[in-house]
């Protein structure tokens, strides 16, 4: 009756009022407000000509209006909640579902909200003989076609391994990572896919798997990739080969592990007490407007405020999903978002410097479906940003995706998600802002500190960038802007314009353009096509090479020289170009003191002397020896039966370096010269002091040596340098001057 009432009574108000609409046990349309009003509807009232029934297990039996069956046991019935109740008959929705995650505090990815440790913690400690070895599989839409083994390739025994049909298929295009501790003598990986077609989900519209082995390939360094899957299409099966690592215990680093200290060592890993001066807090940049060059640290700021916003771009709310912060142990807060909603901010105080953890994680059912979960993650995000507005961490895809492929990935619930990020609340350096900072300037700038010597005062004039006679310097306009007339403004030029006040570089030049032309015009620039082309050479007609081709100097005429040119000839001279008389050369002893002295001979040959000694280094030593004969000659003093170094040096200069042929003696001061030819080094052997200069063939002072840089014995003259040829030497000694030829091989 009550029930009747109502209906008749909401009939006769003028409302417009509706309740939400639910639909009974028996799939009659019925009030949302009756259920758990406090009367029983077991069909015992009727709501638009059908009787009411929310008497079942599904409502809760009325939310507890109607009188639950004797033998019915109410309580949470799913085993995974943390308050299962296994004698319960009768869910009465009040299961509690853990948060799942690593729960080992020293692992790096360890979750401080997690109640339920889903074997994901890694950072695992190997023992001797093992190392560590990370396996990053990621599977196609067909899991449950997957399955691995790693076995020891030492006993051939399995360290580990997944058959096929082990994986749900809520871990469908999921990546796996097993943190695994391995023989050090090393594993081998046989990968299996009992379809046969590998992980290549592409083929079937979905998307394709991968299968990577990382390890430290050298001790003590960072991760390296041992193995990674050569193609996703592998067939039946893939093999990785043998993989070794080895093990290693980081050394220890003895110093200073305080960072506020001077003597604070970075790469430190035991304090050793080295630690006695404190650094001086202040601004260290030396262009800042602050800067304090007795500060040794910089101060910043220890805390400031950041925003976390979430987001929902379908604005139904998170549901049972929650981002968590924490700086270093400290759990800073945990956030959601209800529905009706697309952004929520949330203000954080975080420390400087201290590392910061936004966790995502969902603690819905197990047995909610994947599809839902997944619906529920791609269109949530989040962004933590500093108080510039610049974005430290963020998750998902911020603006959010047109295509739908989702913020935050989608898993399979349980799970969650971990980001990390340093945030800096900057330190307590003024910038340096330059500027004009009197008042009364026109270019006073009330955000500077600092005078840049910028302050101008009102200038009058034409300030328009566009006028013919704009005043750079005018900051008031006076209204005696000029139009501009463009144009070529150069009087010689063929499209001269006499109106015209500013050069376009319009005009033309005609002329020839041709650089290499003797008639070029470097202000040409439209060819007259009456370039010709210039020819270099003697343009003398009285000059030995001249060119009757050359239409341009170049400096090179060489005079008619006449003289012998045969270089077999006695008079034979290098410099000259046009032949005259050659005369023979007749080689013998030219010297009238010498036993076989020759008035024929023009050119020295072998000159033999009676040197008057009695003993000597051959028999008879005075006549057949010419070696010993020039000993004499060039110092008497061997001629007696002292037969010191100094002969025996000369006598070996003549036997042994250098025919005596070779030599060139002149008389009064005793200098030779060998070899000749020369090579890269002229002995001269001299009495005293001379000076040197050497000649070319054209006459160029090529070498000059002063006699303060000559002694007395044996000299040697580096002309490495000069090109092969004949050059002329020049000995000045007692005010006389002496020239020989000399050949360059």
């Amino acid at each position: 009756m009550r029930k009747l009432i109502y209906i008749l009574l909401i009939l006769t108000l003028a409302t417009n009022a509706q309740d939400s609409i639910f639909v009974d046990c028996v799939g009659n349309e019925a009030p949302e407000n009756w259920l758990g009003d406090g009367y029983c509807d077991n069909e015992a009232y009727a709501w638009g000509g059908n009787f009411i029934d929310f008497n079942c297990e599904e409502f809760g039996y009325d939310n507890g209006d109607c009188p639950i069956p004797i033998d019915t046991v109410p309580g949470c019935m799913n085993m995974l909640a943390l308050n299962y109740v296994p004698e319960a008959n009768f869910n009465d929705g009040s299961c509690e579902f853990p948060v799942f995650g690593c729960t080992d505090p020293e692992a790096p990815n360890f979750n401080p909200w997690a109640e339920a440790d889903d074997n994901s913690c890694v950072g695992v400690s190997c023992s001797d003989g093992e190392a560590k070895m990370i396996l990053e599989l990621t599977l196609d839409q067909y899991p449950g076609e997957t399955g691995w083994i790693l076995t020891d390739i030492t006993t051939g025994q399995p360290v580990d391994n997944v058959v096929a049909g082990e994986y749900s298929y809520e871990e469908a295009n999921q990546t796996i990572v097993y943190d695994l501790c391995v023989p050090e003598t090393g594993v081998e990986l046989i990968l299996s896919d009992i379809y046969g077609d590998g992980l290549e989900g592409s083929l079937f519209g979905g998307t394709d798997g991968n299968f990577v082995i990382l390890g430290d390939a050298e001790p003590c360094g960072s991760l390296d990739t041992l193995w990674a899957l050569d193609t996703a299409g592998f067939g039946s099966a893939a093999y990785s080969g043998p993989i070794w690592l080895e093990q290693c215990d980081l050394p220890i680093v003895e110093g200073c592990t305080n960072n506020t200290y001077i003597e604070f060592n970075p790469g430190a890993n035991f304090d050793d007490g080295s630690c006695e001066t404190l650094h001086t807090l202040g601004c260290i940049n030396p262009n800042a407007f602050n800067f304090n060059p007795q500060a040794t640290l910089n101060e910043i700021v220890p805390t400031c405020n950041y925003t976390l916003i979430i987001e929902d771009d379908g604005g139904d709310g998170w549901g049972d999903c929650y981002i968590g912060v924490v700086q270093e142990d400290s759990i800073l807060g945990t956030y959601t978002m209800g529905p009706g909603s697309y952004s929520q901010e949330f203000g954080i105080t975080l420390e400087t410097d201290k590392p910061v953890k936004v966790y995502y994680f969902e603690i819905a059912s197990p047995q909610t479906p994947p599809a839902e979960v997944a619906f529920q993650t791609m269109h949530n995000s989040f962004r933590l940003i500093n108080s510039a507005g610049d974005i430290s961490l963020q998750g998902g895809v911020y603006p959010f995706a047109d295509n739908g492929a989702g913020a935050l990935k989608a898993y399979a619930p349980p799970f969650w998600q971990v980001y990390t990020g340093l945030p800096f609340c900057g330190d307590y350096c003024i910038p340096t802002v330059y500027g004009c900072l009197d008042e009364q300037s026109l270019n006073y700038n009330s955000d500077a500190n600092t005078n840049d010597g910028s302050c101008i005062e009102i200038v009058e004039g034409c300030t328009s960038p566009f006028a013919f006679n704009y005043d750079s310097l005018a900051n008031v306009d006076d209204n005696s802007c000029v139009p501009v007339v463009v144009g070529c403004m150069d009087n010689v030029a063929w499209n001269y314009n006499f109106a015209a006040n500013t050069e376009d570089g319009s005009c033309l030049y005609f002329g020839c353009m041709d650089e290499a032309a003797d008639n070029y015009d470097p202000i040409a620039n439209v060819d007259n096509g009456a370039c010709f082309t210039t020819v270099f050479g003697c343009t003398d007609p009285e000059a030995f090479n001249y060119n009757e081709e050359a239409n341009t100097e170049d400096f090179s005429c060489v005079p008619f020289i006449y003289g012998c040119m045969d270089s077999t000839a006695f008079n034979y001279d290098p410099l000259a170009n046009t032949d005259d008389e050659c005369e023979s050369i007749v080689e013998d002893c030219m010297d009238i003191l010498a036993y076989n002295y020759n008035e024929f001979a023009n050119t020295e040959g072998e000159c033999l002397y009676d040197a008057g000694c009695i003993d000597g280094p051959g028999i008879p030593y005075w006549l057949n020896d010419s070696c010993y004969a020039w000993v004499i000659m060039i110092d008497p003093y061997c001629c007696n039966n002292e037969w010191d170094d100094k002969c025996q040096q000369i006598y070996w200069s003549c036997s042994w370096d250098s025919p005596l042929d070779t030599r060139d003696l002149l008389r009064g001061h005793d200098i030779v010269m060998y070899p000749n030819p020369m090579g890269d080094i002229l002995n001269i052997l001299i009495n005293g002091p001379v000076g040197i200069e050497v000649y070319d063939v054209s006459g160029k002072l090529v070498i000059r040596v002063n006699e303060s840089q000559t002694s007395k014995g044996l000299n040697q003259l580096d002309v490495s340098l000069l090109p092969a040829g004949i050059y002329n030497f020049n000995i000045t000694y007692d005010n006389n001057i002496s020239t020989t030829k000399v050949l360059k091989r």
